[in-house]
């Protein structure tokens, strides 16, 4: 199901580009990195893969939702 999803964004995102070739829309796998730091969050700088905080700087967890801002900094573009 997540694969049939999964397609079927990149089609709507291929679509989108051929019709607003002015703008640039690309997917990214966040499952990749979350998995790798809940799997180790002592190599990322956080105490465990669990706690949060509202400031988003010491845990991985911004609320029980959301990364917190320093997570975010982890992913590939934002360096």
């Amino acid at each position: 199901m997540a694969t049939a999803y999964n397609d079927g964004l990149q089609d709507m995102v291929n679509q989108f580009n051929k019709i607003h070739s002015n703008a640039t829309v690309v997917l990214y796998d966040s499952w990749v990195l979350m998995t790798r730091v809940l799997g180790n969050p002592e190599e990322y700088g956080y105490q465990d893969a669990t706690c949060m905080n509202e400031d988003g700087s010491s845990c991985i967890w911004w609320n029980d939702l959301h990364p917190g801002w320093k997570y975010h900094q982890c992913q590939p573009w934002s360096s």
